[in-house]
């Protein structure tokens, strides 16, 4: 598996053999975490540890070093679950809190850098990604996009992950392939743009309204895909701020508005590939 150096490796304890700290547990406030579906998780500090509780799947525990992170299952959690959420949706935190920005996208691989698709859950990031894959770019990144922003470059690094189209997967004949593949190399890309996903409910819209967004613009479209475990910390919170700041002041971002339908996603990747991939 090709991992990055910076991504802490799982550890599943065995039920049974351990006492694991749940949000009533919790030492001050407790972080909660809605998905657009109902789904909740919580994020607290207990017993000296911070912890990300998946209900129904696992607690996850771990330390703001570099150190390893344990999950503690839920009763009946299968293994291979516990693993995808914490790939998909713990890594994120840990990294965050560990000092890394991440974003909730999905990402393509070019010969220039990576295209970076955000948008909110539902918004087609997974789609986009697998149908540029069919024209030749990719699929690097699914649901979370570590992020290296330093004073004088921006990049981005991979962490492992499985495609999920869910809905989709049958219109395009999709088989969920293992995580993390060895054809998606590089570990550490160059950013060539960066897209927000939204889609346009209106009947007579355009089936893609592309549109550049300067800096002031990029910089609050961006922060509601940020991962964060807690913005109680000022210190990181500002950190955080800078850092995006200088993410939208540096790479080409847009607002892509589409109208959905998976029998137009042909018109729209052509818009994207037109608009968006190209580097001039």
């Amino acid at each position: 598996m090709l991992t990055h150096e910076l991504v802490p490796e799982l550890d599943l304890v065995p039920p049974g053999t351990y006492e694991r700290l749940l949000p009533d547990a919790a030492e001050g406030e407790v972080e909660v975490w809605k998905g657009n579906d109902g789904f909740e998780a919580y994020g607290y500090t207990a017993g000296g540890y911070f912890w990300a509780h998946f209900p129904d799947t696992a607690a996850f525990r771990f330390l703001g070093d570099d150190s390893r992170v344990a999950a503690f299952p839920d009763a009946g959690a299968r293994p291979e679950v516990v693993e995808d959420v914490y790939y998909r949706n713990v890594l994120p935190l840990v990294l965050q809190l560990r000092g890394h920005e991440v974003l909730h996208a999905s990402a393509v691989s070019t010969k220039h850098g990576l295209v970076i698709l955000c948008g909110l859950s539902g918004m087609g990031k997974s789609t986009f990604a697998y149908a540029l894959s069919k024209r030749g770019y990719a699929v690097w990144a699914d649901d979370a996009v570590a992020l290296e922003i330093g004073d004088d470059e921006i990049s981005a690094f991979r962490v492992p992950f499985r495609l999920g189209l869910r809905k989709d997967a049958a219109f395009f004949a999709y088989e969920p392939g293992d995580r993390d593949r060895d054809d998606v190399a590089p570990l550490r890309s160059p950013i060539l743009a960066l897209v927000i996903l939204e889609r346009s409910d209106e009947p007579h819209a355009p089936l893609a309204n592309i549109a550049r967004l300067e800096p002031a613009h990029a910089f609050p479209a961006l922060l509601p895909h940020a991962y964060y475990f807690t913005l109680s910390d000022p210190a990181r919170k500002a950190q955080m701020i800078d850092r995006y700041l200088r993410l939208a002041s540096s790479a080409r971002t847009f607002d892509v508005r589409y109208r959905p339908g998976l029998g137009e996603i042909s018109s729209v990747l052509d818009a994207i590939e037109e608009r968006v991939l190209a580097t001039s």
